[in-house]
């Protein structure tokens, strides 16, 4: 993990700024950052990484995860930036075993909290060990994707498949799809943040004496925001 953890730090570009924590029995053990990830920056992250040491096998998953939010909450207030994505990656190999420990409770005490979506929740756990039910609906009701990591010789090389596919391509805002003529939309426009591989499929309702002449799609990407006319089909 501390491997995969740092060639994910060395691929981050000096826009991005990062976080990295760590929680056992209290909630949150260790912490580094907030951070620019330059030149400068990351190799006091990685010392970081590398001095980390194998902490309490109880965990209060359910305090960690307030704090973190809490913490992405106060750094936008500082920072004033509204067009950024947040993105929490939570990595497990148990279950909640301290603090408030039922699945249905945290998830319910994370999405109030993060209710307007600013953070987006990924989560990769061992499957074996984690409880992976939770992991799957807390990324589900927070806008991010699940990835269960196999037991075996290539842990490695799994954790840094799923960095890197889903998040080495991240937009740094919502996808919307909008109808060039205003026609409501009867399924979900807005999307989150995506990666590479997705594909977005948008149904509504049109008047046909009113006729569509097209959707465009807007996101913002890491070099300014991009708009696409999408393909309508009757």
């Amino acid at each position: 993990t501390k491997s995969a953890l740092k060639t994910f730090v060395d691929s981050l570009t000096p826009a991005d700024t990062f976080a990295i924590q760590t929680y056992s029995s209290r909630g949150t053990d260790a912490l580094w950052g907030f951070g620019f990830a330059t030149l400068e920056e990351k190799p006091d992250a990685n010392n970081f990484i590398n001095d980390l040491e194998r902490g309490s096998t109880w965990r209060n998953t359910h305090e960690a995860l307030i704090e973190g939010l809490l913490r992405f909450s106060k750094k936008s207030i500082q920072d004033r930036i509204d067009d950024s994505v947040n993105i929490l990656v939570v990595f497990s190999h148990g279950y909640a075993s301290r603090g408030k420990t039922d699945p249905g409770e945290i998830i319910q005490d994370v999405y109030k909290r993060n209710r307007d979506g600013k953070v987006k929740i990924y989560t990769v756990g061992r499957s074996r060990s984690a409880d992976m039910s939770f992991l799957s609906a807390l990324s589900t009701m927070n806008g991010g994707v699940s990835s269960s990591i196999n037991e075996g010789d290539d842990n490695l090389d799994q954790i840094e498949f799923f960095l890197n596919s889903e998040l080495g391509e991240v937009l740094l805002s919502d996808v919307q799809a909008i109808p060039t003529t205003g026609v409501p939309l009867a399924s979900q426009s807005e999307y989150p943040v995506l990666a590479d591989g997705y594909e977005m499929v948008v149904r509504g309702l049109v008047d046909s004496d009113i006729g569509l002449e097209g959707i465009t799609t807007s996101a913002a990407a890491v070099d300014g925001r991009s708009n696409w006319n999408a393909q309508v089909v009757p």
